[in-house]
């Protein structure tokens, strides 16, 4: 029996993830004017909407899938959260 295959993640253009990360470097530095960072803000709540709506895209596809085999190796992945480094860019240096 042919396996479902998973859908496709949505993804940021490749101009908006450049835009996002020359932002949130500076706003690391501190050298980020108030437009600039209610542009981040927009780009970051963006990014974060694409990554709900792919986990709800997986765990919907998830539910429908077949049954996990005995012989299943969990994996535990970790995401950071783009906000984070707007709070604390002092982490992500």
């Amino acid at each position: 029996m042919m396996q479902p295959t998973p859908p496709k993640p949505a993804e940021m253009s490749h101009e908006k993830q450049q835009r996002m990360h020359e932002l949130l470097d500076k706003n690391s530095e501190k050298q980020i004017s108030a437009p600039e960072r209610s542009e981040l803000e927009t780009l970051v709540a963006d990014a974060e909407r694409l990554a709900v709506a792919n986990a709800q895209k997986l765990a919907d596809f998830s539910s429908h899938a077949t049954p996990i085999p005995a012989d299943a190796v969990p994996v535990t992945a970790t995401v950071p959260i783009l906000a984070a480094r707007l709070a604390h860019p002092f982490f992500f240096r």
